[in-house]
């Protein structure tokens, strides 16, 4: 049993992993949109209904990441009737591209990829190439958490050629992740290993400690389940000096953590002991249930 940085630990199961590597991304909704939003349609619509639409959309993404989902939600709504008035599609995309993002951390997926679909279908007739590979990606990612894996890799394999067309270096390589965590999460491991290495090597090109953490410790988790034990230490005590390196601390419990799995699959009960020790003083200092729970789980049956 492992845990996947960086998902909730929904059950600590590949499986049923939530793929946030996005959040850390800047595969969002870009800020700088909303700027250019205003020049695109004053001279078709008042600035008072301009300035209304961007303002609700902004209250919907402050809501969104203080996690009042609900009332995110009803911003967006009103952002997304309103650009629709004033003939803003630019606008319209950015909106329900957020809207699905909201229904995505409620887990209603059909209501995400429903607003996705919407999103994608305004961005192609706007040819807005780079909100289509983001809208794309994300699709990628709902498929994945309703278990539609090819559906899946599908739509994340289309949003890689999107990126690499564009020359979006840094979200090709959050892509490549994402695919490499849909092989995951099926199982096939060995599938998954080319995409994390290749997206490993672009988090490293540009620079990306926190991704590189997390794709370090996806390619430990790949190891582990494959067997490759020396390979799979490696990769996740790499992840964990980065994580130490970058004060992250719940990232470095699960870590820790996984790393403790890997001893426990030789049968070196100590070191498994120490390792997970390590990630329950770290849940217990950041108050992560979940985690504590996950690992004095595994700590008693060791005992066992």
């Amino acid at each position: 049993m492992y845990l996947s940085l960086p998902q909730r630990l929904n059950s600590l199961s590949l499986a049923t992993a939530t793929l946030l590597l996005t959040f850390l991304s800047p595969i969002s909704l870009s800020p700088s949109m909303s700027v250019s939003l205003s020049t695109q349609v004053q001279a078709q619509t008042p600035q008072d209904q301009v300035n209304e639409a961007e303002q609700l959309l902004k209250e919907g993404r402050d809501l969104y990441q203080q996690g009042q989902a609900q009332a995110a939600l009803n911003r967006l709504q009103q952002a997304s009737a309103l650009f629709e008035t004033v003939k803003a599609p630019q606008g319209k995309v950015m909106t329900l591209t957020q809207m699905g993002r909201v229904y995505d951390s409620l887990n209603q997926y059909e209501n995400s990829l429903e607003a996705y679909q919407q999103a994608l279908e305004i961005a192609q007739e706007i040819n807005d190439r780079q909100e289509e590979a983001i809208i794309l990606d994300y699709m990628g990612l709902a498929y994945n958490n309703l278990q539609q894996y090819n559906d899946a890799i599908a739509h994340h394999q289309k949003s890689l050629k999107l990126f690499q067309d564009i020359g979006n270096r840094r979200s090709e390589g959050i892509v490549l992740g994402n695919i490499g965590i849909a092989y995951l999460a099926q199982d096939q491991d060995a599938q998954a290993l080319p995409f994390l290495r290749d997206a490993l090597v672009i988090y490293r090109e540009v620079e990306d400690k926190p991704g590189e953490g997390i794709i370090l410790d996806y390619l430990g988790l790949a190891y582990g389940k494959m067997n490759q034990y020396a390979e799979a230490l490696e990769s996740h005590q790499q992840g964990l000096a980065i994580f130490e390196e970058l004060n992250i601390p719940r990232s470095q419990a699960i870590t820790l953590y996984n790393i403790g799995t890997v001893y426990s699959q030789q049968g070196q009960v100590k070191m498994a002991q120490e390792s997970y020790q390590k990630a329950l003083a770290i849940f217990e200092q950041v108050d992560d249930s979940e985690g504590i729970r996950a690992t004095r789980y595994q700590m008693e049956t060791l005992e066992q």
